[in-house]
């Protein structure tokens, strides 16, 4: 694997860089939705007031920060009980749990829409047809919360207990055996030749420190 490739899988598991990136397509929709009301040539259905769309992004501002708090302190527990009734290691499996990094850079990413969207909607960028962009994607936003709020509402039942870590554990155990199994010199040549013995041009990588081999460039 490519050394870019292995620092870009590296990053997609983090928790900051997913909420980021969240949190960025939730700016750039409440910024959109004040633009894209010149690219509408044709009269809208109906008018929406400004009053009416700054009320439910008030709520969903006051909402998902609530919402978030909570969620980091459910984590911070769940990943203190692995590391005391599993194993420090499955900590880690945790903290790069997919379906807990997207509910939580979904409620990140609607919490930072809300708070643009009232503070574009302060100034009066939006028209007419902005403020009923803004009101059809604060709907769509909300439908988004919802299902998350669902997925998470069931992921917690299993966070953190012993044996849904330990499943964890023993799933990446096996990927890490099959994958040592189908390459068992991780893509490289092997030491020794075909007698057993050490060829003198071979290198031999030696640490001086105690530890393991996270990535050979390839």
């Amino acid at each position: 694997m490519p050394r870019w490739r292995w620092i870009f899988t590296q990053l997609t598991r983090r928790l900051w860089v997913r909420a980021s990136i969240i949190g960025l397509m939730g700016i750039a929709a409440a910024a959109l939705a004040a633009v894209i009301e010149r690219f509408i040539p044709w009269p809208l259905p109906t008018t929406i007031g400004a009053d009416s769309v700054d009320g439910i992004l008030n709520i969903i501002a006051s909402s998902m920060l609530a919402v978030t708090t909570f969620s980091l302190s459910v984590m911070t527990a769940a990943y203190g009980s692995a590391t005391s009734n599993v194993t420090p290691r499955a900590t880690t499996l945790l903290i790069e749990d997919q379906l807990t990094q997207t509910v939580l850079s979904t409620f990140i990413g609607s919490f930072l829409f809300s708070i643009v969207g009232i503070v574009v909607l302060k100034t009066g960028a939006y028209g007419d047809r902005g403020r009923f962009v803004l009101f059809v994607v604060t709907i769509a936003v909300i439908a988004l919360v919802v299902i998350s709020l669902l997925r998470w509402i069931d992921h917690l039942t299993r966070l953190g207990r012993v044996g849904e870590t330990t499943e964890r554990v023993e799933r990446a155990a096996r990927q890490a055996i099959n994958d040592r199994m189908s390459k068992p010199f991780l893509g490289g040549k092997p030491l020794t030749d075909m007698k057993g013995q050490i060829p003198e041009d071979a290198i031999a990588v030696r640490g001086q420190e105690i530890g393991y081999i996270l990535h050979i460039d390839g």
